[in-house]
């Protein structure tokens, strides 16, 4: 069990995770290399963890959006209750060293449920 917590500054987030998963998979792939393009600040590249927290945050907000969707369609025996078990193993490996976030988040993209 893995508990998130969700607050009002993360809104972005939640809008973005209910938009990504009515996109159809190039839009989805194409959403995720726009969300780990490091962000610059004078010509600088911030570090690598600023993208992995931003993945990560991502992460946090289109599980609770897929959590809350899942409750509202509890009936539906068809909802693929493997992705969150996926969201978990994401979300150990994004911060082990040598791990392909890239990788890592295209995976999230392929297996999130379309709505």
């Amino acid at each position: 069990m893995c508990r998130i917590k969700i607050n009002s500054k993360q809104e972005k987030e939640l809008k973005e995770a209910e938009k990504f998963i009515l996109m159809p998979l190039k839009n989805r792939i194409d959403f995720i290399k726009e969300l780990l393009i490091e962000p610059r600040e004078d010509n600088e590249i911030v570090s690598i963890d600023s993208t992995r927290s931003m993945a990560l945050k991502f992460l946090n907000a289109l599980e609770f959006v897929l959590n809350r969707k899942t409750m509202e369609n509890f009936s539906d025996q068809n909802f693929p209750l493997s992705c969150f078990t996926h969201f978990f193993k994401v979300r150990e490996f994004v911060n082990q060293p040598g791990s392909s976030l890239k990788s890592l988040m295209e995976s999230v993209a392929l297996i999130t449920p379309s709505f």
